[in-house]
């Protein structure tokens, strides 16, 4: 499988956006993880169609800090 993903901006401040291609129809899912590794929300889970390239746009308020994502 090969997937590419752009995140932006960077660094943020309230929005991000996942930008990804896939090469074939996938379930997907996108988690937001804490700098401890605490699961913060799963923001996407979603079956995506190959080689369409998608927009998940997360604005949930956060406090300031560093967070990880996982797409998967």
């Amino acid at each position: 499988d090969h997937i590419v993903i752009n995140v932006f901006p960077n660094p943020s401040s309230g929005v991000v956006n996942f930008k990804f291609n896939i090469n074939e129809a996938s379930p997907v899912t996108l988690d937001i993880y804490s700098i401890t590794g605490v699961l913060v929300e799963r923001i996407f889970n979603e079956n995506v169609e190959g080689g369409n390239d998608n927009l998940v746009t997360y604005n949930k308020k956060l406090p300031e800090g560093v967070y990880f994502y996982r797409l998967k």
